[in-house]
């Protein structure tokens, strides 16, 4: 019998982003592969569900602030309760919020390989934080990431710039696995005639951003962006809902660019943001320091234009020369970025070295390495 794989994470919601992506593509894979895999989250009441043909494990949590819906499981016992039933061959953890010491001594005992995969780097997330707490909570989440490194048999990270600063912080040795994309869904398609009059007059030009609306990604450089283009006859479209969406339509007000922002809310059907996609003239990325960004990446294998910081991680991978990349941070870069995308033509990306098959047969390798070296360690000892 093949190992089983468990994925555990606290940043799992309906309206979540990565990590839920990641998961979903990681079920798939299994299923169409034959291997066994589960996956344990959070949620409002226990419960047993399936993606794909993986069982996922929902665990009670408590709710945060945020509009996407996130709960934060407070005690590892109902995660080390699970791992007991399920009986995994690799425990793969998704956060450093999730217990990583907790749950590797719970797999040391049992001789069972932890791998870290590190999709963000805690301390952005205080970014957010009024100005008197930032500097606090950037050293709390550093520490708690920190010490989230320590026991895991293995780390990941989805790009090398950040793994090479977690080796500087800690002296790690950190793997790197870039994503991917459901190259099924996202792939170049034409333009849908009807979203582009509903979005934009024919004159004009249409950006599209997609991503969760909150102050620790930024979206005021996107409005600022669209002021330095207003006289250009842009239209900017965004995908998505989080706790600064009404501070934001206050600033596009108040720059006097609200009658050329289209907010969408959350879109939560993967084809209607590759049709999304499709129709723009160009996918506009604006947080600066982004860890990855599946988004763009996603934007990219539907044959748009991406504009993208310099500093994101998915200009790291070899489709990030397809991508017009600026100074980060700088919502006159981002405008000049745009003026620049529309000179060239729309991209042709490789499907092929886009897709989440890649990304996750490095994986499953790698399972099956620690898996082997631990049956080892047992027949040794």
């Amino acid at each position: 019998m093949t190992l089983r794989v468990v994925d555990i994470t606290q940043w799992y919601a309906p309206r979540s982003g990565g990590i839920r992506t990641y998961l979903h593509a990681k079920a798939q894979y299994a299923r169409a592969r034959r291997l066994r895999h589960a996956l344990i989250v959070p949620g409002g009441a226990p419960a047993v569900t399936r993606v794909e043909r993986s069982p996922v494990a929902v665990v009670p949590a408590l709710p945060t602030a945020q509009e996407t819906g996130y709960r934060l499981i407070p005690h590892p016992r109902p995660i080390l309760r699970w791992l007991e039933r399920l009986d995994p061959g690799v425990v793969v953890v998704h956060d450093a919020t999730a217990f990583p010491r907790s749950i590797c001594r719970w797999a040391r005992s049992r001789g069972v390989p932890v791998v870290l995969l590190v999709h963000s780097e805690l301390q952005a997330g205080a970014a957010g934080a009024p100005a008197a707490l930032r500097l606090p909570a950037q050293h709390v989440l550093r520490s708690i990431q920190q010490r989230g490194l320590d026991g895991p048999d293995a780390v990941i990270a989805t790009a090398p710039s950040v793994a090479r600063r977690l080796n500087a912080a800690s002296g790690v040795h950190v793997l790197v696995s870039p994503l991917g994309v459901d190259t099924d869904v996202f792939r170049p398609r034409p333009a849908d005639p009807v979203l582009r009059r509903t979005l934009a007059e024919p004159n004009q030009t249409l950006l599209l951003h997609v991503g969760r609306i909150s102050s620790d990604k930024h979206p005021e450089l996107l409005i600022e962006m669209l002021a330095a283009l207003h006289d250009d006859g842009v239209v900017l479209a965004i995908a998505g809902a989080g706790s600064a969406a009404r501070p934001l339509e206050g600033l596009a007000r108040d720059l006097g660019v609200l009658d050329a922002v289209r907010f969408l809310g959350h879109v939560d059907d993967r084809a209607t943001i590759a049709t999304l996609c499709a129709t723009a003239d160009a996918f506009v990325h604006a947080n600066p320091g982004e860890t990855f960004g599946l988004a763009p990446l996603e934007a990219l294998a539907c044959g748009t234009r991406v504009v993208v910081p310099a500093d994101a991680g998915v200009t790291e991978t070899p489709a990030g020369a397809l991508m017009t990349r600026v100074a980060p941070g700088d919502p006159a870069a981002l405008a000049a970025g745009v003026r620049s995308a529309l000179l060239e033509p729309p991209p042709r990306p490789d499907l092929d070295q886009l897709g989440w098959a890649a990304a996750f047969d490095r994986e499953w390798a790698l399972y099956g390495l620690l898996a082997g070296r631990a049956a080892d360690a047992t027949v040794a000892a």
